[in-house]
């Protein structure tokens, strides 16, 4: 490769066979003759903010081979796009076989070559590939406009987009530039908090007695993933820990307070995340008669999370690494209800169930900080919503039987059901660099899906320990989001 100023080259016969002939960079370079081999490269720089662009006057002939290419490198952005004469010669010949496909450009860029062999011209116009070009989804589709228009208020993220050639790693780069939008924070709040609820299914769930009143105590765990679609891919897991206490009152059921903490975090493509930490306090009514179960519950939440986007990119052998930051807080309601049926029959038991249950997340709008002008976003208030019913039916087996002469008992449930979305919608993310146009990204629907659980309970007179673990389709894509829940009550 050759890269350097030529003085004095009026008269030099300059032969590029193979590798890489670069000039003056954005000057003139004047030579005497030029020919571009079948493995030959010429680079051109433009730079269209001091108004200059390459160009090789060549005195005699010019001429290209069949598999020459023309190397394309550029100072900015937003304002390589146009066209400019790259070769002003006596004579030009071969840019017959000159395409397209002869021109290296970043993977969003796209060229055309104009040769006039009369007048001795080559020039390249330089445009910008669509997002079916480029193969964007949705979301990085809605939102390259903006990147592209603000790329360049940082030259060094500027420089590393400009440096993508592969297409791939150019979705990468765009996904990172992103807010949260894909549903995750909404799927990892609502995990959590119906996670929590679940043991007013049961039945069998542990609870010290103690007359009049009683209380629990139990630990929560979930996770889930989505892959890369019309949106973003991500990893949500969990945990979290809950209480209660609850009344007695008498032939209307009982009545109880629940408070509970959960700790999720979302983490999207690339080295984005999200972390939530929500405080819920919740009222529920439940009611045993006999072999009929009924419940209701409603609960509020506060929650606050935490963001952060990293964009990392290299310019050379320079890393190129920007992180932003962002706090915002959400609130979370939610209502369900349910009531099952249990008929034994020996050890064996049978439970159909029926259950409703609402949740509504408002986010407050936020601003990041710390990745500087081409990163840091301006993210609007957002709302999402969800309605869904689901019917069940477990099957259980009692393999010791609680009696007056033998306290200690153990069973095991199998769950099997589907879960339907009813209503609502995860919100659009709207959101805005600073000084750019507004884009908006819409989130996919989110799936039906088949439901399983297991659940073990077992004790005796001075302790009881159940626990549950269930899986839940999700996103259409054979993905499931896992739930688990653990109680152990000792002996009062």
């Amino acid at each position: 490769m050759f890269k350097g100023t030529l003085s004095n080259a009026t008269g030099l016969a300059v032969n590029v066979s193979a590798g890489t002939f670069d000039g003056n960079g954005v000057g003139r370079t004047s030579i005497g003759s030029l020919a571009v081999g079948a493995q030959g490269i010429l680079a051109v720089t433009i730079d269209p903010a001091a108004g200059k662009a390459s160009l090789y006057e060549v005195a005699g002939s010019a001429s290209f081979a069949a598999g020459s290419k023309v190397k394309v490198q550029l100072t900015n952005v937003v304002g390589s796009l146009g066209k400019f004469t790259v070769v002003k010669a006596g004579s030009l010949t071969g840019t017959s076989g000159l395409t397209a496909n002869s021109v290296l450009l970043p993977a969003f860029l796209k060229s055309s070559l104009t040769a006039n062999e009369q007048a001795g011209e080559l020039a390249v116009t330089i445009g910008r590939k669509t997002a079916a070009e480029i193969g964007l989804n949705r979301s990085e589709a809605a939102a390259w406009d903006s990147v592209f228009a603000v790329l360049d208020k940082d030259a060094k993220v500027a420089g590393s987009f400009l440096q993508m050639t592969d297409t791939s790693a150019f979705r990468k780069s765009l996904q990172q530039m992103l807010p949260e939008h894909a549903g995750g924070v909404f799927e990892t709040v609502t995990q959590g908090s119906r996670a929590t609820a679940r043991f007013l299914r049961d039945p069998e769930a542990p609870l010290v007695d103690l007359g009049s009143w009683g209380f629990w105590l139990q630990q929560v765990a979930w996770g889930t993933s989505k892959n890369l679609g019309d949106t973003s891919a991500y990893d949500i897991s969990g945990w979290g820990a809950a209480g209660g206490a609850e009344i007695n009152a008498g032939g209307l059921g009982k009545l109880g307070l629940s408070i509970s903490y959960l700790g999720g975090r979302e983490n999207g493509r690339n080295d984005n995340s999200v972390r939530a930490d929500q405080y819920e306090l919740a009222g529920y009514w439940r009611g045993d008669w006999g072999p009929f179960n009924a419940h209701a519950r409603a609960s509020a939440a506060h929650v606050g999370f935490n963001g952060s986007r990293t964009f990392t990119g290299a310019i050379g052998n320079e890393a190129v690494t920007r992180t932003s930051k962002g706090e915002w807080s959400g609130k979370v309601f939610s209502a369900a209800a349910g009531v099952s049926y249990e008929l034994t029959s020996g050890r064996i038991s049978l439970r159909p169930l029926l259950a409703v249950d609402y949740y509504r997340l408002s986010e407050k709008g936020y601003t990041e900080t710390g990745g500087g002008k081409a990163l840091d976003l301006t993210v609007n208030d957002r709302t999402s919503d969800e309605f869904a019913g689901e019917a069940s039916l477990s099957l259980g087996y009692a393999f010791n039987q609680r009696t007056k002469a033998s306290p200690s008992w153990f069973k095991v449930e199998l769950e099997a059901g589907r879960r339907q979305i009813l209503g609502g919608a995860i919100g659009a993310t709207t959101a805005q660099f600073a000084g750019g146009t507004p884009f908006t990204l819409e989130p996919e629907s989110r799936n039906d899906g088949w439901t399983g659980k297991l659940r073990v309970a077992g004790g005796s007179s001075d302790f009881t320990l159940g626990g549950e673990v269930g899986a839940e389709q999700q996103q259409g894509q054979g993905r499931a989001a896992i739930a688990g829940r653990l109680t152990l009550q000792m002996g009062f």
